[in-house]
């Protein structure tokens, strides 16, 4: 991502976009990177550059997914537990 100075005219440079981007990084001096976008190159100080994640969504759904599964196996456990009712599944065995 690329740090953007200016501000549009009548708009705040509070609430302006600052970064602009992604680009892909083709050349590094010793201060200065080449970016490219397309067919378009710019040269900028490396002060000016930020790195850009990417997240999969297929990453996030798996996780929440299994966030999803262990608390409602959580919520089963404490209402047994609540309940002094016996647990056994495949992973453990509990008496109350």
């Amino acid at each position: 991502m690329l740090f953007d100075e200016t501000v549009p005219r009548g708009r705040s440079r509070k609430l302006s976009v600052q970064w602009i981007g992604p680009y892909t990084i083709t050349e590094i001096d010793k201060v200065n990177a080449t970016l490219t976008s397309g067919r378009k190159s710019t040269k900028v100080h490396v002060k000016r550059l930020k790195l850009f994640y990417c997240i999969r969504w297929a990453d996030v759904k798996n996780r929440v997914f299994a966030l999803l599964q262990m608390t409602s196996e959580l919520i089963v456990l404490v209402t047994c537990m609540m309940l002094r009712v016996p647990v056994r599944t495949a992973d453990y065995e509990m008496k109350f």
